[in-house]
């Protein structure tokens, strides 16, 4: 995923979700291509599942998706503060 200067968003999703009910950290790393150079991370990002169902034996890929957003109101803001500096 190429990623150009300027502030985005990254979305996570996964279009459905198997975890088992409870809570789960996510680290999130955004690093910069061949020397794998940290650009951002968030160490901790907790999230909850809730389910009235009951699983066992859980093991499985989940499926997910990333994207990113070049939010253009981030964008009107920086420029309306580099113009009135």
């Amino acid at each position: 995923m190429r990623v150009q200067p300027g502030e985005l968003t990254l979305c996570f999703q996964m279009p459905y979700c198997g975890f088992k009910p409870g809570l789960y950290t996510m680290k999130i790393h955004v690093l910069d291509g061949a020397y794998y150079n940290a650009l951002d991370a968030v160490e901790s990002f907790v999230f909850k599942v809730a389910s009235n169902g009951s699983m066992s034996q859980c093991a499985f890929y989940q499926p997910r998706e990333w994207e990113l957003r070049h939010d253009s109101a981030l964008e009107e803001v920086a420029d309306q503060e580099l113009t009135t500096r």
